[in-house]
């Protein structure tokens, strides 16, 4: 594309110009054929004037035409997003077009403006079409007033619309409250399109009637309430029917006074009602959407709280799934014939342990039933570090000052609704006949001496559930752990860990009873690393695993021995490399659910475990990733693979 434009001011208040734009969209660049239709116009020329009165009042006008041969292709929008939108234009079949506008714009000297625009758009043999707008706004220390609109009458060989678009604003200012607003809207679209003097079934209008208050948007604290009654009308027998009714309300708020402890909140609750069944699909509801969060930081940091929840309510779709194949490595799922009938059943897809492996993804299929469900979500999280306070203490509190402490906790269900709040609430017990899905995330830290580079400890507990209701069944997931890893530096290069994990693992099918298990294990773990600076790591371990299905006879016991190794070149390069040799003994069906699940992707026997990664930044904005794993489980055979990852920063 090539542009040239030039402006000429005739004089102070007069200014003209010219713009050409020449394209050229050659799609099978190495062949004659269609050539014609390469190389498109584009013109656009305009007149401003820009006047002052003595009174402090200015009058500007502007008139535009432009002219789009139907072979133009722009390679940037130029036109506002919403223009076909403001045209009511459906067709995109290329056309030579034609717009003209000419608009005026009156200002006093503060205060108020009065706008006012005519334009026409032509696409030759499609369509025609004429917009009037007109907008007055007043903004002073009592009122706030907008009122605008549009009109656009348009025509096509077989068509004749009307889109007709009003919007009024008015608000009185209070001044004893600070700049709190209350006000009155109404905005509306009126789109009506006539085939034969009978409206076609894409005509729709719409009014909405607001009524608000709120505080000034530069008030520390906020609030603001809103009224929404909103009519839809579709046609019917040839005349504009009301079709549904929807009344809002909204309430809103934040407390910001205190920088150490803020509050917000968004309340929402519509109801809607359908007037005429024949029109509109929908159906009778009562919805609620909310959203709370509050944060909290204590003197000097010592307690931080941040708490969010949030409530909504909303159509959910009955579940059923499958799964589909991929190509390796870009999936989630791997398959075992566990019954070696060669059939891809639902009960033999585990998640993948290794990523050649991964050549399946889950797929969630919509039913066609649709059921109302409530939605929650709650997260939580609480930090204790009581030597922000206590740092200088001695005796007792100077002991205490050593433990800190971060909490977690996340909540995700949707249940259906039954007309109650008490679906909304993220605890409590709920039948299965009303959960959709259900997901609970807990993790408490307790750290002694964090930040002390000779001697540290930490505990932690770990729970997590999940819960879902499938067309076949509910299905449910859940992990516990308990994990004490102690810390100390024997000298400056040498630091040995020793990490001590009890936990249970388990899956319960009401669809599938051989894929339901209750694993609890066992884990320990003495590592010692060599650190020097930033630039070198090492890390020799020896890690003894025991596991067993309390719901049947599988049990599982095994020793690793893991050698890390990693090497950086600060803002250059790194590389790292892992070796691990794994003895597995296990008892029991290996090629089923319970036991991928306690063999973690290892088999009986011996098991290596080995991979290189190498990262180098080629420049500021492009780095090279080189990845090579490999592997050698039991009686299988030795699989490798091979990587290489560019990727651009930006």
């Amino acid at each position: 594309m090539i542009t040239a434009g030039v402006d000429y001011a005739i004089n102070q208040q007069q200014t003209v110009g010219m713009e050409v734009a020449f394209s050229n969209n050659d799609i099978n660049t190495f062949s004659d054929i269609d050539n014609a239709d390469n190389d498109g116009l584009g013109l656009q020329g305009h007149y401003a004037s820009n006047k002052k009165f003595e009174n402090g009042w200015t009058l500007s006008s502007q008139t535009t035409y432009e002219f789009i041969s139907e072979t133009f292709k722009f390679i940037e929008r130029y036109r506002p997003v919403e223009f076909n939108r403001d045209w009511n234009i459906l067709s995109t079949e290329p056309s030579n077009e034609h717009y003209g506008q000419t608009a005026w714009s009156l200002r006093g000297k503060e205060h108020w403006s009065l706008d006012a625009s005519s334009s026409v758009f032509v696409r030759e043999a499609l369509y025609r079409g004429f917009r009037q707008g007109l907008n007055y706004r007043l903004n002073n220390n009592a009122w706030r007033i907008q009122t605008g609109g549009s009109w656009v009458s348009a025509a096509t060989d077989s068509t004749r619309s009307d889109f007709i678009r009003p919007d009024i604003t008015i608000a009185k200012k209070i001044q004893q409250w600070k700049g709190t607003e209350a006000g009155i809207r109404y905005w509306s679209e009126h789109n009506y399109t006539r085939k034969d003097d009978s409206l076609v079934t894409s005509s729709f209008f719409f009014d909405e009637y607001i009524a608000f208050i709120k505080t000034s948007d530069t008030a520390v604290n906020q609030l603001s309430s809103e009224w929404i009654l909103r009519n839809d009308g579709l046609p019917n027998a040839g005349i504009m029917n009301l079709a549904n009714q929807g009344f809002t309300w909204n309430l809103s708020g934040a407390l910001n006074k205190n920088a150490s402890n803020r509050l917000s909140w968004l309340l929402t609750y519509r109801t809607l009602e359908v007037r005429d069944t024949s029109l509109s699909l929908l159906q009778n509801e009562n919805s609620l959407l909310g959203r709370l969060q509050h944060t909290y930081v204590a003197s000097k940091g010592w307690l931080t709280s941040d708490i969010f929840l949030e409530v909504g309510t909303g159509q959910e779709p009955r579940r059923e799934f499958t799964f589909v194949e991929v190509e390796p490595g870009q999936g989630t799922h791997t398959w075992f014939d566990y019954n070696n009938n060669g059939i891809q059943e639902l009960n033999e897809f585990e998640i993948a342990v290794f990523a050649d492996q991964a050549t399946f993804i889950q797929v969630f299929i919509p039913t066609d039933e649709y059921i109302q469900a409530n939605v929650s979500q709650f997260n939580y999280v609480l930090g204790l570090n009581p030597k922000a306070v206590w740092f200088d203490r001695k005796g007792l509190r100077s002991g205490l000052s050593r433990f800190s402490s971060l909490s977690t906790l996340q909540l995700n269900r949707k249940v259906l609704d039954d007309g109650t709040l008490l679906t909304y609430l993220p605890l409590g017990e709920v039948a299965d006949s009303q959960l959709v899905s259900s997901n609970i995330y807990w993790q408490n830290t307790i750290y002694f001496n964090r930040a002390e580079p000779i001697f540290g400890a930490d505990y932690t507990y770990l729970s997590t559930i999940g819960r879902i209701v499938l067309v076949n069944g509910p299905e449910t997931r859940d992990k516990s752990e308990h994990r004490l890893t102690l810390r100390y530096k024997i000298a400056d290069p040498l630091i040995v860990n020793l990490i001590g994990t009890l936990g249970n693992k388990g899956l319960a099918s009401d669809a599938f009873t051989d894929r339901t298990y209750q694993t609890p294990y066992s884990i320990w773990e003495p590592r010692l690393t060599y650190i020097k600076d930033a630039t070198f790591r090492i890390s020799l371990s020896y890690v003894n695993r025991a596991a067993n299905n309390s719901e049947g006879a599988e049990s599982l016991q095994s020793q690793s021995a893991v050698l890390d190794f990693r090497y950086n070149v600060p803002g250059n390069s790194t590389i790292g490399s892992r070796f691990s040799y794994t003895q597995v003994a296990f008892e029991g069906q290996e090629d089923s659910p319970v036991g991928f699940a306690m063999l973690e992707g290892l088999q009986n026997g011996n098991n290596i475990l080995w991979n290189i990664n190498f990262d180098k930044r080629l420049s500021q904005v492009l780095q090279m990733t080189i990845s090579y794993d490999g592997r050698k489980t039991g009686s299988a055979a030795i699989v490798h693979i091979g990587r290489v990852q560019m990727r651009a920063l930006f």
